[in-house]
C-alpha cells in the first residue's frame, strides 16, 4: 500500500500512497491513515501495531437465530439474552485457506443462556468445543465469553470454540 515507505519514529514517510481498484487511501492527519475497502484490505509483511481496538456490537435480547454480522465487527456483547439462541455469522468471507476469530461476550443473568448452534452465513456448522464436551453451559450471573475460530479449508468449514467464565 505504500510505496517506498519508511518509518522515522512516529512518522511514516511515504512518497506514494497507492490503490488498486475502488477505495482511495488518504492520509487524513498527521496520526490518522484512512484505509476503506469493501471487504479486505491486505497488508504483506510483518505488521507492528502498538495498540489497536476492535468494535464491540451490541445485542440485546438474543433468541431464536440471531445474526452476527461480521462487517460490523467480530466482538459482540450480548446483553441479557432471552432463550439459547444459534449465531448466525453472517458476511464472513469465503477465501480458502483462513481462519477468523469471533467472540460474544455474554452478560448473564439469573438463567444463563448461550449459542447452542452455528451457522456460517446460514449454512449449519457443528463446532469443536475445547475438553471435547459438547456445548458448554453458561454460568448463572456472571459474564461468560464464548469463543470461535471459524476456520476456512477446501471450501469447507471447520470451526472451534471455547466457553471462559469471570465472575
Amino acid at each position: 500500500i505504500f510505496a517506498n515507505a519508511a518509518e522515522i519514529g512516529n512518522i511514516v514517510v511515504t512518497g506514494q500512497l497507492s490503490s488498486q481498484g475502488s477505495g482511495t487511501p488518504e492520509i487524513v492527519s498527521d496520526n490518522e491513515i484512512n484505509l476503506t475497502a469493501g471487504t479486505t484490505i491486505i497488508l504483506n509483511g510483518v505488521t507492528t501495531l502498538y495498540s489497536s481496538t476492535e468494535v464491540l456490537e451490541p445485542i440485546t435480547g438474543a433468541t431464536g437465530v440471531v445474526d452476527h454480522n461480521l462487517e460490523l465487527g467480530a466482538v459482540f456483547y450480548h446483553a441479557t439474552p432471552a432463550s439459547d439462541f444459534t449465531a448466525n455469522f453472517t458476511n464472513v468471507p469465503l477465501t480458502n485457506n483462513r481462519t477468523l476469530s469471533v467472540a460474544l461476550i455474554i452478560n448473564q443473568g439469573a438463567t444463563p443462556y448461550i449459542p447452542t448452534a452455528i451457522q456460517i452465513n446460514g449454512v449449519s456448522v457443528t463446532p469443536e468445543y475445547q475438553g471435547g464436551g459438547g456445548v458448554p453451559a453458561g454460568n448463572a450471573n456472571q459474564t461468560d465469553i464464548v469463543s470461535f475460530t471459524l476456520i476456512r479449508y477446501n471450501s469447507g468449514w471447520s470451526v472451534i470454540g471455547s466457553l471462559t467464565t469471570y465472575a
